[in-house]
């Protein structure tokens, strides 16, 4: 009896299912921003992502250079999530977490008299929760996210997100976000607001967008930008429509825009 050689790519077929899906990409923005704060290091901002799919569960990461007090080590941002839907309403619930491999611990000199107050790990977990609904051709999103020790191990945070996104002509769309953070220990964080509106668009399979952003609570803090933005994504997908759909999923959680950026890169 002859047996067929079993392909390589009949075991991966095999393996995943017709259910998977995977899709990796790579980005680069002008300037990088993280929930309004704009960073002054390592501009342009060169970004890769990589995501798998199977029904509504989902996993994937996102990694981007970082520097951190004169400290250049890559940033990995890991996430998972669950992301059903129900009627009229898009969930998602799932969790990340900001990675600093091979990082120093942060140190704090509150008053500047060169002695370390505080020293804490950079890495830190982040849990989230949010709903996305269509009113005609206007899309609202809102989430909220809650970290028990964030960056430097320097206590809990939370923060909210609202995003009202609406077509305009010729394939364009405009987006226009308002987040508010707050933190647990007013010592090394202040509690702030953050906003933006940016115009986006998809040709030739690129997704562009042009984004203004800035922030208002943070003492001494200029944020006020202009990002100009480029991604390329490539899926597995079967066919151009599962392709399309999956980008366009994947585009909607909108990882690629938060970067590795906090307050103590500036």
């Amino acid at each position: 009896m002859v047996q067929t050689p079993v392909r390589a790519e009949d075991w991966i077929d095999a393996l995943m299912g017709d259910e998977f899906a995977i899709m990796a990409g790579l980005g680069v923005v002008t300037v990088s921003v993280f929930r309004g704060v704009k960073s002054i290091k390592l501009n342009p901002s060169v970004y890769g992502f990589i995501e798998i799919e199977r029904g509504d569960i989902y996993g994937g990461m996102v990694t981007t250079p970082s520097s951190i007090a004169g400290e250049i080590r890559p940033f990995v941002l890991g996430y998972g999530g669950y992301a059903p839907s129900v009627g009229a309403f898009d969930f998602n619930i799932g969790a990340r977490y900001y990675a600093f491999p091979a990082s120093s611990p942060f140190d704090f000199d509150l008053d500047a008299d060169g002695v370390i107050d505080h020293s804490g790990r950079k890495g830190f977990y982040e849990g989230f929760a949010g709903a996305t609904r269509e009113f005609g051709k206007l899309q609202v999103r809102a989430r909220a996210f809650y970290a028990p020790n964030v960056f430097g191990e320097t206590g809990g945070a939370a923060y909210a997100n609202a995003r009202v996104r609406a077509p305009i002509a010729h394939g364009f769309d405009v987006r226009a976000d308002f987040g508010v953070s707050a933190f647990e220990r007013s010592q090394f964080n202040d509690d702030y607001v953050d906003y933006s509106v940016g115009i986006f668009k998809t040709l030739h399979g690129f997704d562009m967008f042009v984004r203004y952003s800035d922030t208002s609570g943070l003492a001494g803090s200029d944020d006020r930008v202009v990002v100009f933005g480029i991604e390329k994504a490539w899926s597995l997908a079967e066919d151009a429509a599962k392709h399309s759909y999956l980008r366009r999923k994947i585009r909607n959680r909108h990882w690629g825009a938060d970067n590795a950026v906090f307050r103590n890169n500036r």
